[in-house]
């Protein structure tokens, strides 16, 4: 699963009651780098993006990445909670945060 952008691309938007499992990444150091059961990003957003209530396991990658939510490119204005995470080989949740990205306060 992937949504999100800048400036509200993704406002509002729900991922909820999902059942996300088995994915999985062969990358080496040339492929992908960042992955997740759920991939956002929402750099200077005002609005949130709601990610309740899901399911993500057996999420894997071989090199970089493997969490069941991925937030990249300093996101903001996300709302993750009440979700279940497990066999993950990363954490339950990262945060990528980009410093030349600007956040809207």
């Amino acid at each position: 699963m992937a949504s999100g952008g800048t400036d509200d691309a993704g406002a509002l938007s729900r991922y909820e009651l999902n059942v996300v499992h088995d994915n999985e990444s062969t990358d080496d150091a040339d492929g992908i780098c960042d992955f997740g059961g759920i991939h956002l990003a929402n750099g200077g957003s005002a609005e949130p993006i709601f990610i309740t209530s899901n399911i993500f396991a057996n999420i894997t990658a071989y090199h970089n990445g493997g969490s069941g939510v991925y937030m990249d490119v300093s996101s903001n204005g996300m709302q993750v909670a009440r979700n279940l995470v497990y066999n993950v080989t990363a954490g339950a949740m990262d945060w990528n945060v980009n410093p030349g990205v600007l956040q809207r306060e």
